[in-house]
């Protein structure tokens, strides 16, 4: 068994020993960390164009921020012409200005693509335009957290489906038979190679999984060093 250092509260402890099972095949390392037991500042409904006037260009007038958060926007990559490759990326401004411009590659809402060249720039201009920064700290009342979950893509067409189909509520991914979490209720994301987090609102379970080995396929299901750990905190904590 592999050695693992940190704390468990009581009760826990099969969670450590499934973790360090987990990590057997894995040389490099992982950390995992779980915890159990606002003011809003953007309305999801509103056009994206109401706090970024120039994204209204290319048909995009009415495409509301709830679209961006659930990849529905028709924008998963930067368009060719804009040469954003490389470097490009590092530079914030030119990036939002291509997405800005850009033609959606679908009628938004329609169909759904992970959009992951461009989550990130699309609604960090949106934060920065209404706080004035990207990196904050938010704490969600309820029903934020129920809006938060509520499914966005079920009966969408996935564009370029997998085996796993995804599954996104606003911002988030929901459980999935590629990414499990602890049921159906659970939303967070998964990351490249295997990082996870996700919450459990009804447990009052918190998880968070780093992993500095990049192993996971996310088109082959769950990432194997999720499970084990997984299977011993649903059965810690009741689930």
């Amino acid at each position: 068994m592999r050695k693992v250092d940190g704390t468990v509260e009581n009760g826990f402890e099969t969670i450590r020993d499934a973790f360090a099972e987990a990590q057997l095949q894995d040389e490099g390392g992982a950390q995992l960390c779980i915890y159990r037991h606002g003011k809003r500042v953007v309305d999801l409904d509103a056009p994206v164009a109401h706090y970024w006037p120039q994204f209204a260009a290319n048909g995009k007038a009415n495409i509301p921020v709830s679209y961006l958060l659930s990849h529905k926007a028709g924008l998963p990559n930067f368009p060719p012409e804009s040469g954003i490759v490389g470097n490009e990326l590092l530079d914030w401004n030119r990036c939002v200005t291509a997405l800005a411009e850009m033609k959606p590659l679908w009628k938004p809402g329609t169909a759904f693509r992970y959009h992951q060249f461009t989550y990130g720039y699309l609604v960090g201009e949106v934060i920065r335009r209404i706080t004035g920064e990207v990196d904050g700290v938010r704490l969600l009342s309820r029903d934020t957290v129920e809006r938060a979950r509520k499914p966005q893509t079920d009966g969408l067409p996935e564009i370029e489906p997998g085996l796993y189909p995804l599954r996104f509520a606003l911002g988030y991914e929901l459980s999935r038979t590629g990414s499990p979490m602890l049921g159906t209720v659970s939303f967070g994301h998964a990351g490249a190679g295997g990082r996870l987090g996700f919450v459990h609102p009804e447990s009052g379970i918190a998880v968070g999984y780093v992993c500095n080995k990049m192993l996971w396929d996310y088109t082959r299901g769950p990432d194997d060093r999720w499970l084990p750990w997984s299977r011993a905190l649903r059965e810690a904590a009741g689930l």
